[in-house]
């Protein structure tokens, strides 16, 4: 299994977010700050890439990297590192209250 950041920016006022993080839920990524994910697949990064691309517009910005060694400062860091180098594939994490 691959581990990969992807992050975005939408550049235009008023676009709409839902599109690109309903593509990543349903690949059971995890948010790991306000628009930086981290996904867990088998995926190859032109299937990703293919999967991923039309969810935002030409004048926005898509990176999608793949993860080597991870590090994690701050807040939850832990449990951070805990899902990035856990066997099992979704979201362990529990919803907070």
């Amino acid at each position: 299994m691959k581990h990969y950041i992807v992050s975005y920016d939408l550049n235009r006022p008023g676009q709409f977010y839902q599109p690109i993080v309903s593509a990543l839920n349903e690949l059971r990524a995890k948010r790991i700050q306000g628009s930086v994910w981290i996904v867990k697949t088998n995926l190859s990064f032109s299937t990703l890439q293919y999967r991923l691309s039309p969810k935002v517009d030409r004048s926005d910005n898509l990176m999608i990297a793949e993860m080597g060694k991870v590090y994690f400062v701050g807040r939850d860091a832990s449990s951070h590192v805990a899902w990035v180098n856990s066997p099992f594939y979704g979201n362990p994490w529990p919803r907070r209250a």
